[in-house]
C-alpha cells in the first residue's frame, strides 16, 4: 500500500477553485493520482461565515466549492487537527465537516476522532493532535467538540489502542514553532521516546517549513512536511496585516510511505516548490539530509543558537520593525485576545511536555 502524506493546505490567493486553482495543482495531482491513499492537512474551514469571535491575529478560511480541489489531489482524508480549523467557531468547523462528509473524504484530528482503514492486508489508524504551543480554539481532551489536544495521556490512549487491536499507529502532529527548518527539544524527545516503544509514523505540520527525517528502529518521524500549497494570507480583522510567503514557505515535500503487513517497507521524501505556474517537482533531499543530520545532535548549543537565529531573522523579514505605530496596529480585540491565548497554552505546552512521555 502506497500512501502520500501533505503538509500544510491552505485555499487561499492563487491556490482558490475560483482563482484557477486546479491548474496550478495539475501537474501534482496527477503524480498524486497513483497513490492509494492520500492524507493531507487541511487548515482553511470551509464556512460561509463572515464573523467570528475566536480571538486570533489570522483568521483563515475557504468557500466550500475548494473540495473540488481535494478531489483533483486524490485526497482520501485531512486531519483537521489544527490551530486553524476552528478560527470561525464550531460553526465554522460544522460547515467544514458536513462538506467533507458530503464528498466522501474522511476526516480525523477533532472531536475526538480516530480513522482506521483496512487495505490490502494493512490495517492502519490515522490520529489527529494540536499542540497548545499553536494557539488553536476549543481545544478537547476527549469528550466534546473541536480539536483534539496533544497530551501525553491523548496520544497513550489512541496508541495502546490501536497495538491492542493491531493497528499501525499514525500521528498527525500539529505543532512545533514557526519560521524554522529544526524542531524544538521538547518535540525531538517526545518523538523518539514513543518511537522507542512502538511502531508509528509521526508526520508533522504548522511550521510552514520542511524539517528533518528520523528512522527510528520500526518507527518513522517525519518533523514538518512544509506547506504543500498555501499563498499569502490577510487578515480580514486586523488592519493591514498580511503575511507573506518567503523561500522557505515555498519549499516542501510529500511524504511517501510503502507499508506492507502494517510495517513501513519504504518511504520517500519528493521534493515540491511553489512556483509561478503552481505546485511543481524540485529535489531538496540534500537540504532534508543536512537538517536532519542536524536534528540527531539537537542538544549541541550551537544547535539552538541556529534555530533561534532563523526564527528571530524570519520575524523581522515577514512583520518587519515593531515600533509605535506597529503597536498601535495590534490594540484590537483579535490582537489583544490572541496575545493572551498565547501566553496561557504556552503555559498548557510546557506542562504537557514537562510531565514526560
Amino acid at each position: 500500500m502506497r500512501i502520500a502524506f501533505l503538509g500544510d493546505i491552505g485555499f487561499l490567493g492563487g491556490y482558490t477553485f475560483n482563482n484557477n486553482g486546479g491548474e496550478k495543482l495539475k501537474s501534482i495531482a496527477k503524480l498524486l493520482s497513483s497513490y492509494d491513499y492520500v492524507v493531507g492537512n487541511l487548515e482553511t474551514p470551509f464556512t460561509s461565515k463572515n464573523q467570528t469571535v475566536v480571538p486570533k491575529s489570522m483568521h483563515l478560511k475557504a468557500d466550500k466549492d475548494n473540495i473540488e480541489l481535494l478531489k483533483l489531489l486524490n485526497v482520501k482524508a485531512v486531519t483537521l487537527g489544527n490551530n486553524h480549523i476552528c478560527d470561525y467557531g464550531i460553526k465554522g468547523l460544522e460547515d467544514t465537516i458536513a462538506v467533507l462528509e458530503k464528498n466522501n473524504i474522511d476526516y480525523f484530528g477533532v472531536n475526538n476522532k480516530n480513522l482506521r482503514l483496512k487495505y490490502n492486508g494493512n490495517k492502519i489508524s490515522f490520529s489527529g493532535f494540536c499542540c497548545y504551543s499553536a494557539n488553536g480554539s476549543n481545544y478537547i481532551n476527549g469528550k466534546g467538540v473541536g480539536i483534539n489536544a496533544l497530551t501525553n495521556k491523548n496520544i497513550t490512549q489512541q496508541m495502546e489502542s490501536d497495538e491492542k487491536d493491531k493497528y499501525l499507529s499514525v500521528l498527525s502532529l500539529h505543532w512545533g514553532d514557526e519560521h524554522t527548518n529544526y524542531p524544538n527539544k521538547n518535540q525531538i524527545q517526545l518523538s523518539r521516546k514513543i518511537a522507542e516503544n512502538k511502531n508509528i509514523i509521526i508526520h508533522g505540520h504548522h511550521t510552514h517549513t520542511i524539517q528533518g527525517i528520523e528512522q527510528i528502529h520500526g518507527s518513522l518521524i517525519a518533523y514538518s512536511l512544509g506547506n504543500f500549497c498555501f499563498d499569502d494570507c490577510t487578515s480580514p480583522f486586523v488592519k493591514n496585516f498580511t503575511v507573506k510567503k518567503n523561500e522557505d514557505n515555498k519549499e516542501s515535500y510529500i511524504l511517501s510511505i510503502e507499508i506492507e503487513n502494517n510495517s513501513i517497507v519504504k518511504y520517500e521524501a519528493i521534493g515540491i516548490y511553489d512556483s509561478e505556474r503552481g505546485i511543481v517537482l524540485k529535489d531538496n533531499s540534500r537540504k532534508i539530509d543536512l537538517i536532519s543530520r542536524e536534528i540527531k545532535n539537537y542538544n549541541r548549543e550551537e544547535y539552538e543558537i541556529m534555530r533561534s537565529k532563523q526564527i528571530s531573522d524570519t520575524r523581522k523579514e515577514k512583520f518587519g520593525k515593531r515600533d509605535f505605530k506597529w503597536l498601535m496596529s495590534k490594540m484590537n480585540y483579535y490582537s489583544i485576545g490572541s496575545r493572551l491565548g498565547t501566553f496561557l497554552n504556552a503555559k498548557r505546552s510546557n506542562k504537557v511536555y514537562k510531565n514526560g512521555y
